[in-house]
């Protein structure tokens, strides 16, 4: 039956990184403002789940849609963060959304390239030169951890608190009190002073 087919046995690993994710619909011509965010909402949604599947996030946010005439147009927006949940997507397309609007639709889509994986990107950020200072396990009375700590790193204090025993450190910044403050300056007056 495979031959008949033309279906042969031979596994195929695909070796090269995924470019990009994207989903689009076709509907019925469709102007209705509320119609139009409602589908792209669902369009967002599916590609923030497809996206959370595979482990990817993505900086460069593609919205394509076809209009009443068939003309298929793309904008695109390169953004400074990687993202991937639904609210970054979805509230990113819709700027895009609303400045081509009044619009007579028939097809829409949302594409994401420049895509890394969501731990690679988390591990890039300015906390992997944080080395840890307590364990969660050390941190049990809150009166041991300086104000400052729990003024900056409130969701860190959280946890380690909301845990009884875990063993993996948590990355919390130690307050060094000769340390002198400095005032925020705006850029106007830091340029006045030289």
């Amino acid at each position: 039956m495979h031959v008949s087919l033309a279906l042969g046995a031979t596994e195929i690993e695909d070796d090269c990184p995924r470019k990009s994710v994207g989903c689009e619909r076709t509907f019925q011509t469709e102007s209705d403002k509320s119609f139009l965010f409602l589908k792209l909402e669902e369009i967002a949604e599916d590609l923030a789940e497809e996206m959370s599947s595979g482990s990817l996030c993505g900086r460069c946010i593609h919205l394509k849609y076809k209009t009443d005439e068939f003309q298929v147009r793309t904008k695109s927006k390169t953004l400074n963060k990687y993202i991937y949940n639904f609210d970054d997507i979805f509230h990113y397309a819709s700027q895009m959304l609303q400045e081509e609007l009044p619009l007579k639709l028939r097809l829409m889509g949302i594409r994401m390239t420049t895509l890394e994986n969501i731990n690679d990107v988390n591990s890039k950020g300015i906390r992997k030169f944080f080395k840890p200072v307590w364990s969660c396990k050390d941190v049990i009375d809150l009166s041991m951890v300086p104000d400052e700590v729990i003024k900056n790193s409130p969701e860190e204090i959280l946890i380690c608190s909301s845990i009884e025993t875990v063993d993996e450190k948590v990355p919390i910044i130690e307050i060094i009190d000769d340390a002198p403050i400095r005032k925020k300056r705006s850029l106007k007056s830091y340029f006045k002073a030289k």
